[in-house]
């Protein structure tokens, strides 16, 4: 079992337990990102999968960089995810990532300063607060298979991707997760 957590400036706030194979409330988006790294060619992707009330694909990303590791791999996933919502005026985000560390840091309240990725940390703090009613998840790897997917299709395609519908190979997956099967 997973719980929501709000991030505010006053740490986090333990909101109720939540199934990411559940569909956000209504009037609300749920936001799904992973980071692919890479090692052995020194290259990462990340993707993301947004889903309205009913678990319908809204819209998808995908990017592609030279280097990183797998913190700051979840890191940009989740920036980019983020920042992805603001372009498209998205609010009321639940954004779901399978790294736990990640979100930890991002949502323990603490001042990272001296942390190697400081500035991403300040930097998805304050598009947390700038996205609206936007909260940030940790959910299981078995739980975050599209954006699993649509990560590592960054990592073949090497370049920044948008999908306004569910790439053909990804249909049975899409169908999987929203009902829960």
């Amino acid at each position: 079992m997973h719980f929501l957590f709000s991030q505010s400036w006053f740490g986090p706030t333990l909101i109720t337990p939540l199934s990411s194979l559940d569909p956000p409330p209504k009037g609300a988006l749920k936001l799904n990102i992973d980071g692919s790294f890479l090692e052995d060619l020194s290259c990462s992707s990340v993707g993301g999968v947004v889903r309205n009330h009913d678990g319908d694909w809204i819209a998808s990303f995908s990017h592609y960089e030279a280097g990183g590791d797998a913190l700051l791999d979840e890191l940009r996933a989740i920036q980019i995810g983020l920042d992805f919502c603001s372009l498209k005026s998205y609010v009321n985000i639940i954004c779901e990532s399978d790294y736990l560390e990640a979100v930890n840091l991002i949502i323990d309240g603490r001042d990272h300063t001296v942390h190697t990725y400081a500035t991403d940390f300040l930097h998805i703090r304050d598009a947390l607060h700038g996205n609206g009613n936007t909260t940030l998840v940790h959910v299981l790897r078995e739980q975050n298979m599209c954006a699993d997917f649509i990560a590592k299709e960054g990592s073949h395609t090497r370049c920044f991707a948008r999908w306004n519908c569910p790439p053909p190979s990804m249909e049975s997956l899409i169908l999987r997760d929203k009902f829960g099967s």
